[in-house]
């Protein structure tokens, strides 16, 4: 599990990506921040997109029965 500090980290530098892709002199340069900027959104992404899968859904549900 990611803690709770990479993930701001993650945050913090995807936001810096983004500011450094509206500021490049050069579209080629734009696209470098920018795919980074989509690198960190998927690793803050990452930790949680399991949470909300039908097959974990299933397993709460499961567990939360009474018998």
């Amino acid at each position: 599990m990611t803690d709770l500090n990479s993930i701001t980290d993650y945050i913090s530098r995807e936001k810096r990506a983004r500011e450094l892709a509206e500021s490049a002199k050069t579209p080629e340069i734009a696209a470098i921040h920018l795919e980074m900027a989509a690198r960190y959104a998927g690793l803050i992404a990452a930790p949680t997109k399991n949470l909300f899968s039908p097959k974990n859904n299933a397993q709460v549900n499961q567990s939360s029965q009474r018998p």
